[in-house]
């Protein structure tokens, strides 16, 4: 599978008034989107581990099995957007990653709307404030931390804005090319003077285990 990917940032004192008006733009309110990620080497990639969790009054619970998310570097040659291969894998044995190293650990919280195949997400990042563990199995076995135990990683409270569209058949040229031209239709239709996007740097985005 295939993503092309369109990024941005707004203001946590605009994100009320976001959600309004992409609400009324697209039609739909938006659902609540919350996981928590566990990045881990292996295999000389860096696999994103992440469970859907939900937070009630400052306590998460898991609400979903954990899955694993392996990106690859974004091509070259595509200045307007992200494009990048992906594989997911909609549930995962913990024993085949127990004893990975840990590189990372944290939550996002937020919304995502949904047109077409375009999945608009509007998240913040909260790190944990704990120190990461050796491997990965203490995680993978215990409980989502609480929000006491996460502090925001922008300190602004700034949410990202993420814009993708998924092709299973990325090879295909002709796909590829539709799938740009919906994210980009969308970002005209409903975005237009609401979000700027930008094209982060590819190499910004490289999931390779640096190092040997």
């Amino acid at each position: 599978m295939h993503e092309v990917a369109l990024f941005s940032q707004v203001a946590q004192a605009r994100h009320g008034r976001l959600l309004q008006t992409l609400a009324g733009v697209i039609g739909a309110q938006p659902t609540q989107y919350a996981h928590q990620h566990v990045l881990v080497n292996k295999d000389r990639l860096v696999h994103d581990l992440h469970r859907p969790v939900d937070v009630q009054q400052g306590v998460s619970t898991a609400s979903g099995a954990w899955q694993a998310r392996i990106a690859s570097l974004p091509e070259p040659g595509s200045p307007e957007a992200i494009f990048s291969q992906v594989q997911e894998l909609a549930s995962i044995n913990n024993s085949d990653y127990e004893y990975d190293k840990v590189v990372g650990h944290h939550y996002i919280d937020g919304h995502r709307f949904v047109q077409g195949n375009v999945i608009l997400t509007i998240y913040r990042i909260f790190a944990t404030n704990t120190p990461l563990p050796s491997t990965s199995e203490i995680l993978l076995m215990s409980p989502p931390y609480s929000a006491s135990q996460l502090t925001h990683l922008d300190p602004s409270g700034a949410y990202v804005v993420e814009a993708i569209v998924r092709i299973e058949n990325g090879t295909d040229l002709k796909f590829a090319d539709l799938a740009r031209k919906e994210l980009f239709a969308f970002c005209k239709d409903y975005l237009q003077g609401v979000i700027t996007f930008q094209v982060p740097d590819r190499f910004a985005m490289d999931t390779r285990v640096k190092g040997g």
